[in-house]
């Protein structure tokens, strides 16, 4: 894949593909420093667009020890995109698949500062990530968790339709969303995030995400219908 070339930056590195962006590593040339660069994907409607720019523009506004932070975002007529603080570091998904589940004292801690993150988007914002999976979550070295992902993000604000803009899509990664996201309901709050956050720390502990099977269809009726196994049962550790 070819490099994009972007006024002021210098793409270095594909850090993800997702079905509406694309994430760069990037220099900030007039800063000299390493960002990110989230661009848009060009086929993207414009409700949703204007989602994702409305997000990033509402979390610049807030200020967290476990949230990246937004730097700008540029849209015109030619690119779309968000420029976030890099973070350096392991994914969650990375750390398990290199040294198997984490150790509950190890999983612990990162909860800790991930549940922080969460509280503080909600209380702050009202903000409801939706898409928390451990491919989204990264620890540094110094073993600071970064929550920088809200492409899938809203407010809540009474009164409004958070899924609007979402053109009757479910939302969100299959194996890891809350059953009212799997059942495609615009009544969601924080309590998603919660659930979320519980499939993450399943994950942490056991190697798995709560529900697999043969495909997204099948595994969003488990998250409305089905019964989580036990972590025991999948690892005694």
């Amino acid at each position: 894949m070819n490099l994009p070339e972007i006024p002021g930056l210098q793409c270095i590195a594909l850090l993800n593909r997702g079905s509406s962006l694309v994430t760069w590593k990037a220099i900030q040339e007039s800063l000299q420093r390493e960002v990110d660069v989230r661009i848009v994907e060009p086929d993207m409607l414009p409700e949703q667009r204007e989602q994702i720019l409305k997000m990033a523009r509402l979390v610049a506004r807030l200020t967290h020890p476990n949230l990246a932070q937004v730097i700008d975002i540029v849209s015109n007529a030619s690119i779309t995109y968000v420029l976030t603080e890099h973070v350096e570091g392991a994914t969650l998904a990375e750390m398990v698949a290199g040294t198997g589940p984490l150790k509950a004292s190890q999983a612990l801690r990162i909860a800790e500062q991930l549940a922080e993150a969460l509280q503080y988007a909600w209380a702050e914002a009202q903000l409801v990530v939706r898409n928390l999976k451990p491919q989204n979550i990264r620890v540094n070295a110094q073993g600071i968790l970064k929550l920088s992902e809200f492409t899938l993000a809203v407010q809540i604000v009474e009164g409004q339709n958070p899924i609007a803009a979402d053109g009757g899509h479910i939302v969100g990664t299959p194996h890891f969303i809350a059953p009212e996201q799997a059942r495609g309901d615009s009544a969601i709050d924080t309590r998603a995030d919660m659930y979320a956050f519980g499939a993450v720390l399943y994950f942490l502990v056991t190697g798995l995400s709560p529900f697999e099977g043969r495909d997204h269809y099948d595994i969003l009726q488990q998250q409305i219908t089905g019964q989580i196994p036990h972590p025991r049962t999948v690892n005694d550790q």
